[in-house]
């Protein structure tokens, strides 16, 4: 996974899950080399660019906790999920 212009391993609505990504990538040039490096070397892999959400986008990072770890009580209780999770 490359970075996009990051070294923290992205959460899918947060800019930063609390774990480093290995390769850092700043334009699109350093990524297309990326890429054409890869090929040249034969490797048959995909590349995954991770590019953050700005900070006023992401979700409440506790909601977020919440969400990630499983059903409320109030899901529990009959409440739908899809009002619980956005």
């Amino acid at each position: 996974m490359l970075g996009y212009p990051t070294l923290c391993y992205l959460a899918f609505y947060l800019m930063d899950f609390g774990l480093p990504v290995d390769w850092r990538v700043d334009n699109a040039q350093e990524t297309c080399a990326v890429m054409a490096a890869q090929d040249a070397l034969g490797q048959n892999h995909a590349v995954l660019v991770a590019n953050p959400l700005p900070l006023d986008r992401q979700l409440d990072p506790v909601r977020h906790d919440r969400a990630r770890r499983g059903p409320s009580r109030g899901s529990r209780r009959g409440a739908r999920a899809a009002r619980a999770i956005p």
